[in-house]
């Protein structure tokens, strides 16, 4: 490797090696829009959910989550274009999950046996998948 560079290296060898098996820089972008996604503690809660939950609407993430729906449907956006998340729409429902990559970053950060419902110390609460009459968003 003879690239002229200002930059000092110790192992040429080591270091070049490493250089080689870097990613491309858009996907290294695209990496970090994935991981950033994932850093509003909304959206950390988000996708908690959504990998315990599997599929989930987006009312009831507003209500698992006590926080508006349109602010759930914000973080949701965010997580859809960065990749981590899709949806698709049922009705006048809109049912969203992780994506595979998603799921794997969310692992990466939140092992499921760190969940209180994997390990089986949390209980959805009666009526939890119930939507009641009028609620439907």
């Amino acid at each position: 490797m003879s690239r002229i560079s200002p930059l000092r290296v110790l192992d040429e060898t080591s270091a070049g090696a490493l250089r080689e098996l870097q990613p491309p820089a858009p996907e290294v972008r695209a990496l970090a829009a994935q991981a950033a996604a994932l850093s509003d503690p909304t959206r950390m809660a988000l996708g908690l959910a959504l990998r315990d939950g599997d599929e989930v609407c987006v009312c009831d993430l507003s209500w698992i989550l006590e926080r508006p729906v349109q602010l759930v449907s914000h973080h949701l956006t965010k997580m859809r274009g960065a990749g981590v998340v899709e949806a698709r729409q049922d009705g006048r429902l809109v049912r969203c999950r992780l994506t595979p990559r998603g799921l794997r970053l969310l692992e990466a950060l939140a092992p499921a046996e760190t969940s209180a419902v994997a390990a089986g110390t949390g209980a959805a609460p009666a009526g939890a998948g119930v939507a009641s009459a009028g609620s439907a968003t």
